[in-house]
């Protein structure tokens, strides 16, 4: 299964691992962060995007505005439930919208997707508080160089995958 992956498919793997295995709660606000990490592991693991809508730097930190438009009804609660997916679908020659419920397989069987960063993100961030996810993400220079822009109301300021590879990468030292 090598199903094109989007950002809504991240999110609600997120949700569902959150409650499934650590038994803890997601905020949209902690969402948009634990999608950050996940995204710049696995581009940094092999330079491989996980999906293609773009990272933007909110006040707040890194956000995908369309998975922040999706969960926004919870406002600062916990979200509860994943959220479907609607497409066209017009193999009948009609197009007809479809709604496709999350199945975890999307994720956990796509070979394009490294579900073992996605863990290990998870395992690192699931735990910290919202609010401290937010402090780390601040602290990356990639955020920090267009705070005033951010925190003076500049709308659609997008991490770049260049900055993201920069920052997260590991650095090979090579001895002689």
């Amino acid at each position: 299964m090598n199903k094109k992956i989007a950002a809504i498919d991240i999110a609600n793997y997120v949700i569902w691992k959150a409650k499934n295995t650590y038994k803890v709660g997601v905020t949209n606000l902690k969402l948009q962060k634990l999608i950050y990490f996940i995204y710049a592991k696995h581009l940094a693991d092999g330079n491989i995007k996980l999906f293609d809508e773009a990272i933007e730097k909110w006040q707040y930190g890194p956000v995908v505005p369309s998975v922040y438009h999706a969960f926004k009804d919870y406002g600062v609660y916990e979200i509860n439930q994943t959220k479907s997916k609607f497409s066209l679908d017009s193999s009948s020659g009609k197009p007809v919208l479809k709604t496709e419920d999350f199945e975890p397989s999307i994720i956990t069987l796509n070979s394009n997707v490294k579900c073992n960063l996605i863990d290990d993100e998870l395992e690192k961030y699931i735990h910290k508080d919202a609010y401290e996810l937010v402090e780390i993400t601040h602290q990356h220079p990639m955020w920090a160089k267009d705070k005033i822009r951010i925190m003076s109301g500049e709308k659609n300021i997008q991490y770049s995958d260049e900055e993201l590879l920069a920052f997260f990468k590991p650095t090979e030292f090579t001895f002689s």
